[in-house]
């Protein structure tokens, strides 16, 4: 599979997948243009299992971020409620 289309495919460009491939396990030449079939497959298997995987910890981190957000404001509502006595 081309390098061109397969970016697309993922909604990235050419460089920003030359650049992943590595991190990812894939080792292709710089100046690579196709990959094979098989090994496009996989790439598009495991971006979308790390998109997924990030998409989880950002969830995961809002909740979090709410939490914390959520217990600022009650220790100000206890607060308020001792100077009031």
């Amino acid at each position: 599979m081309n390098i061109t289309e397969l970016s697309r495919r993922l909604k990235i460009t050419p460089k920003e997948l030359k650049m992943a491939l590595p991190k990812l396990g894939f080792h292709i030449g710089a100046r690579a243009i196709q990959i094979p079939e098989k090994q496009a497959m996989q790439v598009i298997e495991i971006w979308q299992e790390n998109r997924k995987k990030e998409r989880e910890i950002k969830e995961i981190e809002d909740k979090i971020t709410k939490a914390k957000e959520n217990e600022f404001l009650l220790w100000g509502i206890l607060i308020m409620a001792k100077l009031q006595f």
